[in-house]
């Protein structure tokens, strides 16, 4: 894994919340996705059943009963995680999307 890039703390992600329901897409097909595991306004780590390749682009659609929000970025690293037999992938989210990702931030931490 590569080193600790982000200037801003990350929130872990427990059971308690998020409540709504989130999509990982890869040019238009859904992803394996088995969690989200920490978020920044910036970026975000993720737990997924496939190994994503650096610089690939991908979308996280979010839902709950209050709002559908879509975030994209780019995959930065993805490492295989020998503990679930899964694979752990950070994204940077996209730069020119701040209102998006902020409110993607707030309603997955809320």
């Amino acid at each position: 894994m590569e080193n600790e890039r982000r200037r801003l703390a990350r929130i872990s992600i427990s059971s308690e919340y998020p409540q709504g329901q989130f999509c990982l897409y890869i040019n238009g097909q859904p992803v394996g996705l088995r969690a989200l595991r920490d978020v920044s306004p910036f970026g975000l780590s993720l737990l997924l059943e496939l190994q994503l390749t650096k610089d690939s682009e991908v979308t996280l659609h979010y839902s709950d009963e209050e709002a559908e929000l879509v975030v994209s970025g780019t995959v930065t690293w993805c490492v295989a995680d020998d503990i679930s037999g899964c694979f752990r992938a950070g994204v940077l989210l996209n730069e020119g999307a701040v209102s998006d990702n902020t409110a993607f931030f707030k309603a997955v931490t809320a």
